[in-house]
């Protein structure tokens, strides 16, 4: 039977959405009787700074004046950091808020390697004030940049919808003249304590899922032994070297069965090794070729009426 083959690339996929995409075919491919990926590929390099996580948060302390100040920064470029650069802009940002808005405090990050664990750091921040009473504070909430770069979880209370936590100023007012209270960093004690960092996280996946609705339901067992249905057309195994191409043709197909049906717009999709789809500026533009097997009934039509023609002659 013959094929249908559709090349899908995510390039202009823009915003900051899941990367679901809806695709809508010029014209309908009738009488489908399955599909499968024919390739894939895209760079193997994902981002690690994106829009959930590129604006960051602190907290300075003014002794002169007994306030504390919010203060938020804002990585513009939405890529994948190396630490040396993850510092640079970091430093850059703090100090020019700091002295704009905030205690006019002076900050200085730097990286110190570590000998213990493999592929993480130290990082180390230096905070210089005229008043040694000045004090800042780290704003630490899940998947921030100051948690990759090993700072604890500090505040709990309810976040906003970024999921960057919002304390209440009376309540940290309070806690900054706490004895012992290590989660604020007096400048009279710079450097503070070292922090034990695993950032960059993972710049490459084990594994990319590619999600269709065109899918048929497949159950997987997972770890914990409770088989799910997916909605996986293929998982690509990445076995490729980090900053390199991903290129995946697969050489036993995965069909899925169409049952006849008439195709005019599907859903497509790219999930990582846990099933969860990632945003669109989680990863690099990827393509997709896929193979639809269809039924030709005009074809077919001809073939049985030549038949029946040739049937009729060598019976006359």
């Amino acid at each position: 039977m013959p094929y249908e083959y559709i090349r899908f690339t995510s390039k202009n996929r823009g915003g900051t959405g899941r990367s679901q995409y809806n695709v809508n075919l010029p014209r309908p491919i009738e009488n489908c009787v399955s599909v499968h990926v024919k390739s894939f590929s895209m760079p193997n390099t994902a981002y690690n700074i994106t829009s959930e996580n590129n604006t960051f948060d602190w907290y300075e302390y003014d002794d002169s004046t007994g306030t504390v100040i919010p203060l938020s920064a804002t990585l513009t470029d939405i890529k994948f950091y190396t630490i040396a650069e993850l510092i640079q802009d970091m430093t850059t940002l703090m100090n020019n808020k700091s002295s704009s808005s905030g205690a006019g405090l002076t900050y200085a990050i730097t990286q110190i390697a570590s000998t213990t664990i493999v592929d993480t750091y130290h990082i180390q921040v230096n905070v210089q004030s005229a008043d040694a009473n000045d004090k800042w504070c780290p704003l630490v909430h899940k998947q921030s940049i100051w948690e990759m770069l090993g700072f604890r979880v500090i505040f709990t209370t309810k976040s906003d919808h970024h999921g960057r936590v919002s304390p209440n100023l009376n309540e940290i007012t309070n806690k900054i003249t706490t004895a012992g209270d290590t989660r604020w960093l007096a400048v009279a004690n710079s450097p503070g304590v070292d922090h034990v960092s695993q950032f960059p996280p993972r710049d490459s996946h084990e594994s990319y899922h590619i999600t269709s609705s065109l899918a048929s339901a497949v159950v997987e067992a997972e770890g914990d032994g409770v088989p799910r249905h997916t909605n996986y057309l293929l998982t690509v195994p990445n076995n490729s070297t980090r900053y390199s191409w991903l290129q995946y043709i697969p050489t036993e197909p995965v069909f899925h069965d169409l049952k006849g049906t008439t195709i005019s717009n599907f859903t497509i999709g790219l999930a990582d090794e846990h099933g969860l789809l990632m945003k669109d500026d989680e990863h690099q533009t990827f393509s997709v070729v896929l193979a639809i097997e269809y039924k030709d009934i005009h074809q077919t039509l001809e073939a049985n009426q030549l038949r029946t023609l040739e049937w009729r002659r060598s019976h006359c």
